[in-house]
């Protein structure tokens, strides 16, 4: 559940001079967010209306922002391309679990051309980390970059279902992608792996 909030955080979250904000329009998200808030800090939330979005506002303050800035690693500015996975994620699988289903919740893509999961980023140390995490599941991605940002992609059959037996995106209409895509999917004995340089 710390995992998740993390997840969400890097994902669509910045912390701002004072307090960490969620930017987030999915109701699914926003609730499971504010909920283990307050069972793990024991925070309570609301969400805002913006002009083009919704912001989960926490009641943390500083303390919370602190905590996620000077503990956990994440960046207060230029967040998007500074993130990477904090250390308590890469340390503990359980951890990374819900930090990688928040993210995907977030930032990532179920495409239904080529039956696969796609997560993206301006930050290369992220989708990097990453992938080489996934492999500690027994799931080969493939990362590359486009138009600036880095993308890293999760195709086959194989790797689909390793996904859905490891990680559990709490936003239900995306996890439905996920696994229509793996019905959907084929296995390949082939499989590239390119570098970023």
């Amino acid at each position: 559940k710390l995992g998740y909030i993390l997840g969400c955080v890097a994902g669509d979250g910045h912390l701002s001079k004072s307090q960490v904000l969620l930017d987030n329009n999915d109701g699914e998200i926003q609730k499971a967010y504010s909920e283990y808030l307050k069972e793990i800090f024991g925070i309570d939330s609301f969400v805002k209306q913006n002009h083009t979005c919704q912001t989960v506002i926490n009641k943390g303050g500083l303390t919370l922002k602190r905590f996620l800035n000077e503990i956990i690693g994440f960046p207060d500015k230029q967040k998007s391309a500074l993130i990477s996975i904090p250390k308590i994620a890469l340390a503990n699988k359980e951890i990374f679990r819900g930090f990688f289903a928040g993210l995907i919740d977030t930032d990532g893509y179920v495409s239904h051309l080529n039956y696969s999961i796609e997560l993206t980023s301006k930050s290369k140390s992220l989708i990097s980390q990453c992938s080489i995490i996934l492999l500690n599941f027994g799931i080969q991605s493939v990362v590359y970059e486009k138009k600036g940002f880095y993308v890293l992609r999760i195709a086959n059959k194989k790797y689909l279902d390793i996904f859905l037996n490891n990680f559990r995106p709490r936003l239900k209409r995306k996890l439905d992608r996920i696994i229509s895509a793996s019905k959907k999917a084929q296995s390949s004995r082939i499989f590239d792996i390119i570098p970023i340089p």
